[in-house]
């Protein structure tokens, strides 16, 4: 009962972010796509009371049940809850299966984009990749010394032990919440000493050693929700004066001026 009705009331929320019907004529910024991304940036920008941006997101609002119970995660792909369909090309060798050998390739379309819709497995990616985008690539500011002060600034990691182990690494008060699973499944345990005695040793893949063992992490809050970039940036919206957020809006085409885009089109 008690479930139901927090349920019901993150609906409630979930809705009234979506609710909006209306927009004005111009805007300094327009956002398109509420996803991982998208409603990082249109929180930002909308820091700045004197700026008014628009974020258009084509899918509708959130589902407090599917999307924000993690427990769910299955069913939003069955049930193509909030998703985009697609599919990849069909092959020869894999995905046979289904329907045309076309393989499933769920992405999410609502507030917060993929973060509402995936597995929730805290993992950075690796501190190589970053900086070989800066290095090889020519990606300024985007090497991991660049980056993860941004990681520390978002995350919210509700495991102590996990923080004081590697405090530079982490971060306690950003909006995006992490969490350890409190009681994992017994053969977790049994895996864990397993891999103990091959010679791999406990580490945290978010800090400063990546090789080892670890209990993944989530983004799951300390309520046992899903914690993703919708619920934490944009949904409820933190500025509605100056933030407006248009649901089940699909842009069509960018508009130009020379080399300059000065709008959009949606339907």
């Amino acid at each position: 009962m008690v479930l139901s009705w927090i349920t019901a009331q993150r609906q409630l929320i979930h809705d009234r972010t979506a609710s909006r019907t209306q927009w004005d004529k111009s805007y300094d910024f327009i956002v398109v796509g509420a996803g991982a991304a998208g409603a990082v940036v249109a929180n930002k920008l909308s820091e700045c009371q004197s700026v008014r941006v628009l974020l258009l997101e084509a899918g509708g609002a959130q589902s407090a049940t599917y999307n924000d119970i993690p427990g769910m995660v299955s069913k939003i792909y069955m049930d193509n809850v909030n998703e985009w369909k697609y599919y990849n090309e069909p092959h020869d060798y894999y995905g046979q299966q289904y329907a045309g050998g076309r393989v499933p390739d769920p992405r999410g379309k609502t507030l917060g984009g993929s973060t509402a819709h995936n597995t929730m497995y805290y993992n950075r990616g690796n501190r190589r990749d970053f900086d070989e985008w800066a290095n090889t690539y020519g990606a300024v500011g985007w090497s991991y010394r660049d980056v993860l002060p941004v990681f520390r600034e978002w995350e919210n990691n509700t495991d102590p032990y996990i923080v004081n182990s590697n405090s530079e690494y982490h971060g306690t008060r950003g909006p995006i919440q992490i969490s350890t699973a409190k009681n994992p499944d017994k053969i977790i345990e049994k895996y864990h000493r397993v891999v103990n005695e091959l010679g791999f040793k406990d580490t945290d893949i978010n800090g400063p050693n990546q090789t080892g063992y670890m209990l993944l992490q989530k983004f799951i809050t300390a309520q046992g929700f899903r914690s993703s970039t919708g619920t934490a940036f944009v949904d409820p919206n933190p500025y509605p004066d100056n933030l407006h957020i248009v649901c089940k809006a699909l842009v069509s085409k960018i508009l130009f001026n020379g080399l300059t885009a000065i709008g959009v089109e949606f339907i």
